[in-house]
């Protein structure tokens, strides 16, 4: 062997190997022209047959993996559509609502039968622009089985509930005078949602102000020409009532294609000793 096939043989191992050192550490690294390609391909070979190892899921397991990812999905819109409500509603069902022996039970009993029958058939409902309203005195339970009608619409049915109450909907309007907000924005808040939900729209003591009954009004009659429905709890004792506080064109606007069910009986609320 000569200095020229030496001096070859040397140069060909310095080329398959690669250099001690690795970038930032005083050189740049190269990887050896022979041995990485080799390397590569048993790695994703291995990688390959692994996958192939791996058995495919069956339909049937497909479907209950979507049914699974579809009812957590509705619990998780149902838990940030409570908590707007607080957290004493997060429970509310028609089963837990309590109705004591006595002389409102049957009241009692054919309201919850009345809104459980719109529940069953809450597509047809809200296809048909169908509203609800609750009306009675304060403290009856209307807000905990509109709570349970939402749950059912969430929940079941995979439907978008947005809620609001009288004193929320009118502090928006009123800070809508300091923002950039339109008032056509505004309404459309409330206009869009395929149901809404309304706590009560009657200020605590008084009537409505011009104001108030004018963006009141638009929301319902959008919502009224669109037939979208909207839940309503109402703290009147009657439409008479109702009239006179909301005014004539609210309340029938109220009234119009709606399951109205009066709760005659005696508030829940009681004083702690």
């Amino acid at each position: 062997m000569n200095d020229a096939d030496l001096s070859r043989i040397i140069e060909e191992k310095r080329q398959a190997t690669p250099p001690a050192t690795t970038a930032g550490h005083g050189g740049e690294w190269r990887p050896g022209r022979r041995r990485e390609p080799g390397a590569l391909g048993e790695a994703l070979a291995r990688v390959e047959t692994a996958l192939e190892a791996m058995p495919s899921p069956s339909p049937e397991e497909c479907q209950r993996h979507r049914r699974e990812q579809q009812a957590a999905d509705r619990s998780a819109r149902w838990r940030s559509f409570s908590e707007q409500l607080g957290p004493r509603y997060l429970g509310c069902r028609f089963a837990n609502f309590e109705i004591p022996e006595g002389p409102h039970a049957s009241a009692q009993h054919q309201v919850v039968s009345e809104l459980q029958r719109y529940a069953e058939k809450l597509p047809e409902r809200v296809e048909a622009g169908q509203g609800v309203l609750l009306f009675g005195a304060s403290g009856t339970g209307k807000d905990h089985l509109l709570s349970a009608l939402a749950h059912f619409a969430i929940v079941r049915f995979d439907m978008y509930v947005r809620w609001i109450d009288g004193t929320a909907f009118y502090r928006h309007l009123r800070d809508r005078l300091d923002s950039r907000d339109t008032e056509e924005e505004l309404i459309e808040r409330f206009s869009l949602p395929s149901i809404l939900y309304f706590s009560d729209p009657l200020p605590p003591f008084g009537e409505l102000t011009s104001f108030q009954a004018s963006a009141l009004f638009t929301v319902l009659d959008r919502r009224y020409r669109d037939r979208r429905p909207t839940w309503f709890t109402l703290n009147v004792q009657n439409f008479d009532e109702a009239s006179r506080r909301l005014s004539a064109s609210i309340a029938d606007r109220m009234r119009d294609n709606t399951l109205a069910l009066r709760c005659a009986w005696p508030s829940y609320r009681k004083a702690q000793t």
